[in-house]
């Protein structure tokens, strides 16, 4: 490290308001602290308001915020005459840039630490109608457009035209003409209703997989072995499956070959 590099490191910390900052290599540790503070070596440093902040976020976090790696220049786009790599309100997935930090003289990527199709099936979940079972699901289906459709349970008393979320997510992804698919995030949990209807979502608990029903609706529009399904088992963990998983031996219309004349 050349001295100049090690006063912009100096600097950096001086323009933030952290109280200690470490960094560290295969070749050597820096570690200031501000005015004798007592904070711990762990403690991470704060956000300057030019610069990002630490610590990483764990991975799959619910966190609405995303944390850059280190204290540095923030830039939105990979060059001055690019476009950014996210705008307000653009969906992003886990592992997709979002900005660059510049530190001594070297650019990092921060890269989202989540997947929003799963926060796009929470808020579906919330629409759901279930006053019967009182299992609560939202599904959010991404199309090969980008476009997320999102579907909710809908219970009747007769309980037959009752429609699971991932079919209703399919039915208006359809209707709204498109007719291939990338990935399905599910969550489902059960609430609490009173008298007076009033409803309080209880926390999810559980896997809840789709139905046979939802799996051979899927069968149709989807490759098998392409399309992902994201079931949520709590607020931050998840697991993925390919619709081959879940349907090894499905009905397609490839069966019927025969029967088409």
């Amino acid at each position: 490290m050349t001295n100049q590099e090690f006063f912009e490191i100096v600097a950096c910390f001086d323009r933030s308001t952290a109280q200690t900052m470490k960094l560290s290599t295969q070749e050597f540790t820096i570690e200031l602290t501000r005015g004798g503070a007592s904070a711990p070596a762990a403690s991470a440093p704060a956000a300057a308001p030019a610069a990002a902040a630490a610590p990483v976020p764990a991975p799959q976090s619910s966190s609405s915020s995303i944390d850059a790696p280190l204290v540095g220049t923030f830039y939105a786009a990979p060059a001055p005459d690019q476009a950014p790599f996210v705008l307000p309100g653009d969906r992003v997935s886990k592992g997709q840039t979002v900005c660059l930090i510049e530190a001594m003289k070297m650019m990092s990527e921060v890269p989202a630490p989540c997947d929003c199709v799963i926060e796009e099936a929470l808020k579906a979940r919330e629409f759901a109608y279930a006053p019967y079972s009182r299992f609560l699901v939202g599904a959010a289906l991404l199309g090969k457009s980008g476009t997320i459709y999102r579907g909710c349970n809908v219970e009747s008393c007769s309980y037959g035209p009752t429609n699971c979320a991932e079919r209703t997510a399919f039915f208006t992804a359809v209707a709204a003409g498109e007719r291939q698919f990338l990935a399905i995030a599910i969550a489902g949990s059960p609430a609490e209703i009173d008298e007076n209807g009033g409803r309080k979502i209880g926390k999810l608990t559980q896997a809840a997989w789709p139905c046979g029903v939802c799996r051979q609706v899927m069968a149709e529009f989807c490759d098998p072995d392409s399309f992902f399904i994201v079931v949520a088992e709590s607020e931050s963990d998840y697991e993925i499956r390919t619709l081959r998983k879940l349907l090894p031996e499905g009905f397609g219309s490839g069966n019927l070959a025969d029967c088409i004349q």
